[in-house]
């Protein structure tokens, strides 16, 4: 699936902020959004399940694909033994 990150939890900093931040071990100037907890938690949740969800289509989408090809094979080699 794609690499999209979710970054509605932390505010937009400016250039000079993020400059900042490379000399801030400590993580003091990491502020978050004014969204409640929940609706974060929430979307968080969401966004992780959205995921796996793809991930499952992917797979069911890879291993159809495995299975037509291996009946085509099947398929073939049936046909090899009765024009033999």
């Amino acid at each position: 699936m794609a690499n999209k990150k979710n970054i509605y939890l932390f505010a937009k900093s400016s250039f000079l902020e993020g400059v900042a931040r490379l000399i801030d071990f400590s993580g003091t100037l990491d502020d978050c959004n004014s969204i409640a907890l929940e609706q974060t938690d929430g979307k968080a949740i969401a966004a992780d399940w959205k995921v796996v969800g793809g991930d499952f289509n992917l797979t069911i989408e890879d291993t159809k694909s495995l299975m037509r090809d291996s009946l085509v094979i099947e398929a073939r080699k049936q046909l090899n033994r009765s024009t033999d």
